[in-house]
């Protein structure tokens, strides 16, 4: 299921410039992920809605891109892979 995490006031640089890369009228502190596939904490206790991103992003315990399954004769390219890899980095090392 995808799930939109709003990361407010991004603390990481990578994150932080992906925003800047927005359409200036988008461009905020905060940052929104979507994983393909999000794993929680009992503790979410089934509420995972965007207005609780706090809570969200707290008892996220592992979440996933799955890029492949999105194609239809595509193929995946290298750089997708890095970003996806550093998109989760970045996500994890965000202060809650």
């Amino acid at each position: 299921m995808n799930v939109k995490t709003t990361i407010p006031g991004v603390q990481n640089s990578f994150l932080h410039q992906r925003s800047l890369s927005r359409h200036v009228h988008y461009q905020n502190a905060d940052i929104e992920i979507i994983p393909d596939i999000t794993v929680f904490t009992r503790e979410i206790d089934h509420d995972w809605r965007r207005r609780n991103f706090v809570n969200t992003l707290k008892e996220t315990l592992y979440s996933l891109e799955v890029k492949a399954s999105e194609r239809h004769k595509g193929r995946l390219q290298q750089k997708e892979i890095e970003t996806d890899i550093r998109k989760r980095v970045a996500q994890q090392a965000e202060p809650v």
